[in-house]
């Protein structure tokens, strides 16, 4: 790391002789140590640059301190040496750059006259760059109605920059291009003056690729829509078979299964109903959906003889199908339940359900009838009931909520969840 060599040595070479063989070979810093202080000698050392010059007799502090010296100016001199390289290299860099960017990119003068043209423009334009220096650039990409011109002469002055103009070019060889137009006034030091660097990213590809991705994307909205179509047909089929089935027997638990199993299949329709006459296939309308499905409980549980008034309050709460699916099932074995059960023949009443968001996307739906209420010893955590095992299944297991009741004056069931992260985004 460190050389430490006399002047005076046998042979036909001195110390300094030898030590500029070392340096033009070697990247070690050399000091002299000598008993001579001859003025030629010194003279000759300090241009060869050496590290240190040292005379005996001499203090061990003082060739200490010689050496960090000459390790810490070794070190230094190789700090130079790599940023200067490192310099070079990434001029060299954004020459290389410049000269391959694949937009095409113009510099213009004050009157947009351009001055240097790079070769993907040649390229681009088919032209050669001598042909096009001193040119207008409106001659040059045909700005016939001169907007792009004044926009130019508009931004000359500025500080911010332009961006996103598009320009249409009709090439004869070509046809009609697209070019998205970006360009920023710039001060030249050395002339003192302001010119304008132009960038033209040739956007018709993606353009058209646009338009097909748009084609497309509709194509599947109208696919998707003819799913849900015959989804929903086909649900309703199953219904009307169900109903079918009912009306051949006389076994009333028979036609009471056979109820709840069409008003499920019926609730299920209704998503799929309203997701076809949706604009968007991604979300449900909940208090639109609760609205018809209560309608629909209603018309089959009650009649003359049993009077149930609904009561729907909501705000606006959109879910995907992977929540609304599991939220209506749940929902129809509550609200259903409170038609057939809270209410014996001959009593009036009402249902309220309220549909509420929190700030922090939860979603609290309440149900409460004024009936006669749940019985004590029925645990709805416990209980082996297929629809409370339902309810449990459908909003612990698969919306990852809680529910709870109240028994205080009727029966009121509060289902609780949060809204999944990437439907919040979008609502």
């Amino acid at each position: 790391d460190l050389i430490l060599m006399d002047i005076v040595m046998p042979g036909k070479l001195d110390g300094i002789d030898a030590a500029s063989t070392i340096k033009a070979e070697l990247d070690t810093p050399v000091i002299f140590l000598t008993a001579s202080a001859d003025d030629k000698f010194v003279e000759r050392a300090k241009n060869l640059e050496s590290f240190g010059y040292i005379t005996r007799p001499f203090h061990e502090s003082e060739l200490k301190a010689a050496i960090e010296v000459a390790l810490y100016k070794r070190d230094l001199e190789r700090r130079l040496r790599g940023a200067e390289e490192a310099l070079i290299k990434e001029k060299r860099f954004s020459e290389n750059i410049i000269a391959t960017i694949p937009d095409s990119l113009l510099v213009l003068d004050k009157d947009l006259r351009i001055k240097r043209a790079n070769r993907t423009f040649s390229e681009t334009f088919q032209t050669e760059p001598e042909r096009v220096i001193g040119s207008s650039i409106a001659d040059i990409l045909g700005d016939t109605d001169g907007q792009l011109s004044t926009t130019l002469i508009n931004r000359f002055g500025a500080e911010d920059m332009l961006e996103n103009f598009e320009l249409h070019h009709q090439s004869e060889k070509q046809g009609e291009r697209i070019f998205k137009v970006t360009a920023r006034g710039i001060m030249v030091a050395e002339e003192r003056e302001r010119e304008m660097v132009v960038v033209l990213e040739d956007i018709t590809e993606h353009e058209r690729a646009k338009e097909q991705a748009k084609a497309s994307l509709r194509e599947k909205e109208v696919l998707l829509e003819e799913v849900h179509h015959r989804v929903k047909n086909n649900l309703q089929l199953i219904s009307g078979l169900l109903d079918m089935t009912s009306m051949r027997t006389h076994d009333q638990p028979v036609i009471d299964l056979i109820t709840d199993a069409r008003a499920k299949i019926h609730i299920m329709a209704l998503i799929h109903n309203q997701l076809y006459r949706s604009e968007r296939f991604d979300q449900i309308d909940l208090g639109s959906h609760v609205q018809e499905m209560v309608s629909y409980l209603s018309k089959v549980y009650t009649n003359k003889e049993k009077l149930i008034i609904p009561v729907i309050e909501h705000t606006d709460v959109y879910l995907s199908v992977t929540q609304a699916i599991p939220c209506a099932l749940a929902l129809n074995e509550v609200i259903s339940n409170a038609f057939k059960h809270a209410f014996p023949e001959g009593q009036e009443g009402r249902i309220e359900v309220s549909i509420q968001r929190s700030a922090d996307e939860v979603i609290s739906i309440k149900v409460r009838d004024d009936g006669i209420g749940m019985p004590e010893g029925i645990d709805i955590y416990k209980a082996d009931s297929l629809g409370l095992k339902l309810i449990r299944n459908l909003v612990q297991e698969q919306l990852k909520g809680k529910v709870q009741v109240n028994r205080d004056n009727g029966t009121e069931f509060i289902i609780e969840f949060k809204i999944l992260e990437d439907e919040a985004e979008d609502a």
